[in-house]
């Protein structure tokens, strides 16, 4: 099959700053500017106004989303808010047909015939099959969160959590491929809905495959860091108690922890921290302070209504760890994505319990297994050329397109975007 001219349906505008902003421009390196086309419906959810320079060959047609949340009731109990919920779907589809027309116009216009969709949140969702549809074209559905997290995210009610997910199946089935991002989820859509699905994580680049050894002073500070958006506040309070009670030291080493990020919601503790607060870093920057670390804190929730999302979601900074040649404690259920994956490749100790001993107990294990520091290497490149190395990536992405993987110009880790298709 030759390469189809490919319309990018998303709620993001790729490149802008965002993880999965950032995640959809390194995958456009794949195309030539003829070949790619996007169409954002944007939201100020997702929108982050920082622009990538090196985006400004490809085409962008942008209409904003209407409010996609605000039809969730709060502790209203009888039948009128049931009735309300039931309606909420239908009203925002119609709110939607002027984007949709505006989006098939523009997918006619382009001559695209193919439809590569971003398939987050509930207008994406309720748009890409209709678009599809519409302009005869074949869907190609990625996948980043479960729609039942997404829901519980941002409060919505039951009942229009429940349409949503039902209509996220629907769509999910009229897929001609699907990109998962873990084996859970690929599992589950196999399964339960008799969706084929490729899984594709965020890719590490060639040329920062071997950290440099560590080499420290039995009193130098243990560094633990975490970076990232604040989002398992209970998890993170955990550790910062575990650390209070073993008094913020392991062995020798006093413990220091840096959060990279722009907000955090810490809960008060009973005795003196040793936290360092370092803000918003670019990515370059960012991997540069992980690889200073001796450990990267990744948590995920115990809570059961996010079961889903733990099982089929897996993280970006789990990649941007690896990258760093970081070590990686990840703190959160036995039955997750990133458990399942320290199970196969040593890159990391999990802890998977809210117990504080039980988290002291994993950190001192960082400290003392001399054979998890001497195995640690190794299993980071194998980690690294299973999963995320550009070959695998560029493999997995012309098998979600159905095209083969020398049809995908360019690299991944390039700095410039084709301006011509010579």
């Amino acid at each position: 099959m030759s390469m189809p001219k490919i319309m990018l349906f998303t709620p993001c505008r790729p490149g802008t700053g965002s993880v999965g902003e950032i995640f959809l421009g390194r995958f456009l390196h794949f195309f030539a500017p003829s070949q790619i086309v996007c169409f954002a419906a944007t939201s100020l959810i997702y929108e982050i106004p920082v622009a990538d320079p090196y985006l400004d060959w490809l085409k962008i047609k942008a209409s904003p989303l209407p409010a996609e949340w605000a039809w969730q009731t709060h502790g209203k109990d009888g039948w009128e808010p049931k009735v309300q919920s039931a309606f909420r779907l239908p009203k925002l589809r119609r709110k939607l047909e002027p984007i949709i027309e505006e989006a098939v116009a523009f997918g006619k216009a382009e001559r695209v015939e193919a439809i590569w969709c971003i398939l987050i949140g509930p207008s994406m969702i309720l748009m890409a099959g209709e678009v599809a549809r519409r302009l005869k074209v074949p869907l190609f559905s990625m996948v980043w969160d479960p729609i039942r997290s997404f829901a519980h995210q941002h409060s919505a009610d039951p009942i229009s959590t429940f349409f949503l997910e039902k209509q996220f199946e629907r769509v999910l089935r009229l897929s001609k491929m699907v990109a998962a991002v873990s084996e859970g989820m690929q599992v589950d859509y196999k399964k339960m809905l008799g969706v084929e699905s490729v899984v594709i994580n965020y890719p590490i680049d060639q040329p920062i495959l071997e950290p440099a050894p560590r080499v420290k002073s039995a009193h130098e500070p243990f560094v633990i860091s975490y970076a990232g958006s604040f989002y398992a506040k209970e998890e993170i309070n955990c550790l910062i108690e575990a650390l209070t009670d073993i008094k913020w030291q392991l062995g020798s080493r006093p413990v220091k922890l840096q959060l990279i990020g722009k907000l955090f919601e810490l809960s008060p503790t009973k005795g003196p921290v040793n936290i360092e607060f370092l803000g918003y870093w670019p990515v370059d920057e960012l991997l540069s302070l992980l690889g200073k670390s001796d450990l990267a804190y990744l948590p995920y929730w115990f809570d059961q209504k996010f079961e889903q999302a733990v099982r089929h979601c897996f993280p970006n900074k789990f990649s941007t760890y690896l990258a760093a040649g970081c070590p990686i404690l990840f703190h959160g259920p036995s039955n997750s994505s990133p458990q399942h994956f320290l199970n196969r490749y040593k890159v990391g100790l999990g802890c998977n319990s809210l117990n504080r001993e039980a988290v002291s107990s994993t950190l001192n294990r960082f400290v003392l297994d001399s054979a998890f520091q001497a195995n640690y290497r190794e299993a980071r490149r194998k980690a690294i050329a299973s999963e995320f190395s550009e070959e695998v990536v560029r493999e997995r992405f012309a098998a979600f397109l159905g095209v083969s993987p020398d049809q995908l110009r360019g690299s991944l880790a390039s700095s410039v975007f084709a301006r011509s298709d010579s």
